[in-house]
């Protein structure tokens, strides 16, 4: 009877211990399987925000390119000032480089309200004109489509501010936000 109880107990051993290896290793595996997971999903946001930081690039280079071949376009459209920027994403890349340092234009200010095949709608900057004239919270309404101009809807002190689209792609838009003081 004793040897029955004695192979009993180990029996109930094995079991007990079998059952504790095969939650462990469920335990441990679906550690692993969250571990590798965790890890695909790093580097999928690696990989996204090098394709984010790869198409920022070729917008600035654009704009760049943009700024110096239709510079004299500009300027004679808008001699008063313009500054080029980027659409990409629902979000606004100014460039670097103002034609005017007088007229001082607030990027923080400026919003994309919706972007579709057909229209572009954003809220401008804000802007800053010599004599202390301000525009502020003008919202424009424009076809999307290469070679747009919006009319002057604002007038402010005889400052009229205006959106051109220089460029305009699925994915992409670079326009110039433009000032005329007549």
């Amino acid at each position: 009877m004793q040897i029955g109880t004695i192979w009993v107990i180990i029996g109930y051993f094995v079991i007990a211990g079998g059952l504790l290896v095969g939650s462990l290793m469920v335990h441990y595996g679906n550690k692993i399987n969250q571990q590798a997971s965790e890890q695909k999903i790093a580097e999928q946001q690696k990989e996204t925000e090098a394709a984010i930081r790869s198409d920022l690039i070729k917008l600035k280079i654009e704009i760049s390119k943009l700024q110096n071949t239709k510079r004299k376009e500009l300027n004679s459209q808008f001699p008063s000032g313009y500054q080029l920027f980027g659409i990409i994403n629902n979000n606004i890349i100014p460039s670097q480089n103002p034609s005017s340092e007088e007229i001082k234009i607030s990027w923080s200010t400026a919003k994309i309200l919706s972007v579709t095949k057909d229209l572009i709608s954003i809220r401008l900057p804000d802007a800053v004109f010599p004599g202390n004239s301000q525009i502020k919270d003008c919202i424009i309404r424009i076809k999307n489509k290469e070679g747009a101009t919006s009319s002057s809807i604002f007038v402010i002190n005889g400052w009229h501010s205006y959106l051109k689209i220089l460029k305009s792609e699925e994915n992409k838009i670079i326009a110039a936000v433009g000032y005329v003081k007549k």
